[in-house]
Parts: structure tokens; sequence; C-alpha cells
């Protein structure tokens, strides 16, 4: 008995033992299990960390990529129509837009570039409907390039914040918009800044003036067939919904807008500067500077990216404001540098009430609720309709009890109670 009371004791302390040393081994295995988890969310935060890092930089480099391409197009096109003395706007268009094509359609061909949307165009619809856009294109380049010839770069850019009034006036035609009093008040905004500059340029000439309208008429024509592009036709919305009649479902990506609608602009680039221009003259100039021509030929493709990953990686709202601004820097770096744009008071002033009648526009555009009682009564705390009631010399009408009842709104009255009795019969 005693060496069976000694054994179980023995085997008590052996069996506590035991237990101490797996609970000691499940502790050190939860502590390491917790290090290995802190361990793996410290990796984590550092990818996440690192991944905010790439793209801050990457954003911060489109950011520069599309500030820089566009005033170095602009300024690359100006030393070469004036400084070279290559006094041929449509081939320099054709240039660039041959180059572009070529280099969009490649990359589509390869596959690194989607076309989808290619695909859902016919022939028809192309020549309906993609052949005007190529066109407009063509001549927004072609009168843009004439425009250098004419005026100096900062009065260009100042003359650019007038498109959206052609654009407004087209859309207004075509039934595409709808007339607002917001929209309308930042139009004439835009007109009266304009006018201002335009009285304050000193070397403003009147074929210049007539280039540059024409150059945003075009773009504004360009805008309005896009937007037809991607809406159907009455017919083809009243017959099969299967059968789409070349419309696209959505806008076209930089690089296949570049394939679909630069053969069209090519085109008609191509018969311009045959007809209107010294091809043999302009081939010569070009074999003398092979590297600033290929540049330039280059810099519209580049202008197309830049615009494309912008849009991409921010949004269109935020698109348009920081072309805005860019417009403006290119004005007072474009007054530094070159001689001949030396900017006025007037028109600083002019140009300032433009960009003041843009970005009313682009609000105007975005919110179509937005009215002009709305905006005042958010920026300024007063509401116009109510300052207007207070108008004394408004006319006030009788209250509607005591207007008066015409003969026909009795008839109408009696006709209405007449029925309502037969269907109670």
């Amino acid at each position: 008995w005693n060496y069976r009371q000694n054994l179980r004791a023995k085997m008590s302390r052996v069996a506590a033992h035991q237990d101490a040393e797996d609970e000691i081994e499940a502790a050190k295995l939860l502590v390491s299990k917790k290090n290995l988890i802190e361990i793996e969310d410290d990796k984590g935060l550092r990818r996440m960390k690192n991944g905010r890092l790439i793209e801050k930089i990457k954003l911060i480099l489109i950011w520069i990529f599309y500030l820089t391409a566009g005033p170095s197009t602009i300024f690359l096109n100006s030393y070469l129509l004036k400084q070279v003395h290559f006094p041929y706007p449509a081939a320099l268009s054709l240039l660039g837009v041959l180059s572009s094509s070529l280099v969009s359609s490649s990359l589509i061909f390869a596959g690194l570039v989607s076309g989808n949307q290619m695909k859902q165009l016919t022939i028809r619809s192309y020549i309906i409907r993609v052949m005007p856009i190529g066109l407009a294109l063509a001549g927004t380049l072609a009168f843009g390039n004439e425009v250098y010839l004419q005026l100096s770069v900062a009065f260009i850019q100042i003359l650019k914040a007038f498109s959206p009034v052609i654009l407004l006036c087209l859309l207004l035609i075509a039934q595409l918009e709808t007339p607002r009093s917001l929209l309308f008040l930042a139009i004439g905004i835009i007109v009266l800044g304009t006018a201002a500059a335009t009285q304050g340029e000193l070397h403003a000439t009147v074929f210049g003036l007539v280039c540059m309208f024409f150059s945003e008429f075009f773009e504004a024509v360009k805008a309005i067939f896009l937007q037809l592009l991607l809406s159907p036709s009455p017919t083809t919305a009243n017959n099969d919904t299967n059968h789409s009649d070349g419309v696209v479902k959505k806008k076209f990506e930089a690089m296949e807008s570049l394939a679909v609608f630069g053969p069209a602009a090519c085109l008609c680039l191509t018969a311009v500067s045959y007809f209107t221009e010294d091809l043999h003259d302009a081939f010569t100039i070009i074999c003398q500077h092979p590297l600033l021509f290929l540049l330039a030929s280059c810099s519209g493709l580049a202008v197309n990216l830049a615009t494309s990953l912008f849009i991409k990686y921010t949004s269109a709202l935020t698109l348009r404001v920081t072309s805005l601004g860019r417009n403006v820097g290119i004005v007072l770096i474009s007054a530094c540098i070159f001689p001949d744009s030396r900017i006025t008071l007037e028109e600083f002033f002019g140009y300032s009430v433009c960009l003041v009648g843009c970005l009313l526009y682009q609000h105007a555009r975005s919110d179509a609720e937005e009215t002009i009682d709305s905006l005042s009564q958010r920026l300024f705390g007063i509401r116009i309709q109510s300052l207007l009631s207070k108008n004394p010399c408004s006319t006030k009408l009788p209250p509607p009890s005591t207007l008066p009842i015409s003969s026909s709104q009795n008839k109408n009255n009696d006709d209405t109670t007449t029925k309502k009795i037969s269907l109670a019969l």
C-alpha cells in the first residue's frame, strides 16, 4: 500500500511537471505567432506606405508631363514657323498627325493598346460620323498653326478663352444643350473680357483674328460630332436594339482616337498642303532641320498621351481647371521669352475677366441644376430673386381668386361638370 501511494505521488508530480512544460511550450508558440503576425503587419504597412509613395511620385510625374507637354509643343511650333522660317502650317500639322496615327495604329495592331471601340464602327458610320471629326481636326490644327504666323503666343492663349462661346452657340443650334441663365451670364463675361483684351493688343491683325475664330470653330464642331458619335440616331433608336449603326458605347482612348480620326485628318491636311503650300521648299527645310521636325512630329503624340494619363489618374474636372492654370502659365512665360508677346494692362484685365467667365462656364456645365439665384445665395448670401421682388417698380398681379375667367375656361368647366354627372349616372 505504501509502495502504491509513493508511486501515485511520483506519477502525479511527473504529470504536473509535464503539464507545466506543455503550458510553457504553448505560451512560447503563442508568443511566436503574435510576433509573426506583427512582423507580417509591419511588412504590410511598409508595402502600403511604399505603394502610396509610388502613387504620389507617379501622380507628380504625370502632372509635370501634362504641364510641360502642351507648352513645349506650342513653343516649338512657334519657333519652327517664325524662327526657322517654315511658313507651312498645314504641312507642319500633317507631320504631327501622320506620326501619331502610325504609332497608335502600330500599338493597336501589336495588341499593346485596346481597339475594341474601333470594331463597332462600320464603313457607313465611319464616313458619316468619323470623317467630319477628322476634317474638323484638320481645320483646327491648320488654322491653329497659321495663327502663330499672325499673332503673338500670349495673345493666342488669351483668345482661346473665347472657345466656350462658340461651343455653346453651336450646341444650342444643334439642340444638344438647354439654354440656362447661368450659362449666358458666363458667356457674357467671357465676351466682355475678350473684347477688352483685343482692344489692348498692340500687334493684332484681322487675318489673325479670323484664323483664330475658325480654329476655335472647328474645335467646337469636332466636340459636337464626338458627342453625336456617342449617341444613336433616331432611326437607329426606333429599330432593333442590337443594330448599333456604328455608334460606340463610350469615349475613345487617346491612342485609339488617333488611329480612328488620324487618317481622315491626314487626308484633308494632305489636300490643303498640296494645293496651297510649296511642298518642295517645305521638304528642303525639313531636311535641313531633321531633329527639330522629328521632335515636332512626336509632340502631338506626347500631348495626347499626357492628357489621357492625366484624366486616368485624376478627373475631367481637374483637367479643365489645370488647363486654365496652364494657359495662364503659357501667357506669363511667353510674355517673358518672346518680344512680341508683351502684355498690356488692358490685356491683363481682359484675360482676368475671361478666366472668371471660364470658371463660371465650367461650373454651369458640371452642375445643370445651378442657377444665378442659388449661386449668389451660396457665394454672397443674397438671393437675387428676393431683391427683384422688393423692387417698387415691379408690377403685381392680382390674386388668382380675383382674376377674370374667360368664356373658354367657363366652357371647359361646364364640360368637365357634365362628364362627372354622366359618369355618376
